[in-house]
C-alpha cells in the first residue's frame, strides 16, 4: 500500500530536483554511454562541474561494460550490444522506409 502523504513531497521532488538533472536524450539514451564528463542542470551541461566516476569502492565507473554484462540477463540471445544496435538501426530504416511508402 502507498503512503499517500508522501505523495507531494515526491511530487516536488521530481520536479524541482530529479527532473532539473536529466540528461536530454541526444546526449545519453542509456547505461552505455555513461558516466558523462559533467553534471547537467536544466537542460544544459555544467563544465565547471565535474563528475565523479568513481564507486565507493574505488572501482571506475564503465557503462559499455556494465551493459555487456547485464545484457543476458534481458536478451534471449548470444549478441553483442555492437550487434543488437546495429539490429535496431537497421529495423528502423526498414522499418521508416515501409511507413514512409505507406504516407505516400
Amino acid at each position: 500500500m502507498v503512503n499517500l502523504t508522501i505523495l507531494p513531497f515526491f511530487d516536488r521532488y521530481l520536479e524541482h530536483e530529479h527532473y532539473r538533472h536529466c540528461v536530454p536524450s541526444n546526449v545519453s539514451s542509456g547505461l552505455a554511454t555513461l558516466p558523462l564528463d559533467h553534471v547537467w542542470v536544466d537542460g544544459k551541461e555544467n563544465t565547471s562541474w565535474p563528475t565523479n566516476k568513481m564507486l565507493p569502492t574505488g572501482q571506475k565507473l564503465d557503462g559499455k561494460k556494465a551493459y555487456s554484462m547485464i545484457m543476458p540477463y534481458f536478451t534471449t540471445n548470444e549478441m553483442t550490444p555492437d550487434q543488437v544496435n546495429k539490429l535496431g538501426h537497421d529495423q528502423l530504416k526498414m522499418l521508416y522506409a515501409q511507413v514512409n511508402s505507406i504516407a505516400s
